[in-house]
C-alpha cells in the first residue's frame, strides 16, 4: 500500500473533478464520482464536510448572496435614468414598462446588455431602443459576491416609460 488516506484519495478525485473528468483510476480501481456531486450547488459532499467548486472564468451568476447595486442605491439609479432619459414628446411614444438585462463585471462594469420584453413596435428607435441606451451609458456598478468572492452577475431591469401629461 501506498500510504494514501481517504483525505488524500478524496483531493485527487476533487483535482480530477475540477479538470473535467468524473471519475478516476487508481490502484483500488476505476472510482465514479457522480454520486458525490451535486450540480445544483456546485459541492462536492462528503463525511467531513462540503467541498466547495470554483466555477468557470466566464460563468455568469443569477442568483447571488449579495446583489449588484447601482452607485449610491436604488434611489440614485432612478435619479439617474429620470434625469439621462431621452424620449420624444407625442402621442406615437408607448407607454409602459421595458425590460433589459445585463451582466455586472467582476469591475463592475456592463455589458451583454439586451431586452427581455419590450414594449415598442420598432424596437430600433423608440424606448426599447433608450432603455439599452440608458444602461450602456450608466457608470460601473458595484458587483454582486457570492461566498465574499465578486462573480459575474445577470441583472434584470424594468424601465418605467409614461408620457408626462
Amino acid at each position: 500500500m501506498l500510504g494514501l488516506t481517504p483525505k488524500t484519495i478524496f483531493a485527487f478525485f476533487v483535482l480530477m473533478f475540477l479538470k473535467g473528468s468524473i471519475a478516476m483510476a487508481s490502484d483500488f480501481g476505476y472510482v465514479d464520482l457522480k454520486p458525490f456531486i451535486n450540480p445544483k450547488s456546485y459541492f462536492i459532499e462528503t463525511d467531513t464536510g462540503r467541498v466547495w467548486l470554483e466555477q468557470e472564468e466566464g460563468h455568469i451568476h443569477t442568483i447571488v448572496e449579495i446583489s449588484p447595486q447601482f452607485p449610491g442605491g436604488t434611489e440614485a439609479l432612478m435619479g439617474f435614468i429620470q434625469s439621462n432619459r431621452r424620449m420624444r414628446h407625442g402621442s406615437a411614444i408607448p407607454q409602459g414598462t421595458v425590460f433589459v438585462t445585463f451582466v455586472v463585471e467582476r469591475d463592475g462594469s456592463l455589458s451583454n446588455t439586451r431586452i427581455l420584453r419590450g414594449i415598442d413596435p420598432l424596437p430600433e428607435i423608440g424606448a426599447d431602443a433608450e432603455a439599452i441606451r440608458l444602461v450602456e451609458s450608466m457608470p460601473n456598478w458595484i458587483p454582486g459576491k457570492t461566498r465574499n468572492q465578486v462573480v459575474r452577475t445577470q441583472f434584470n431591469l424594468p424601465i418605467r416609460f409614461t408620457i408626462a401629461g
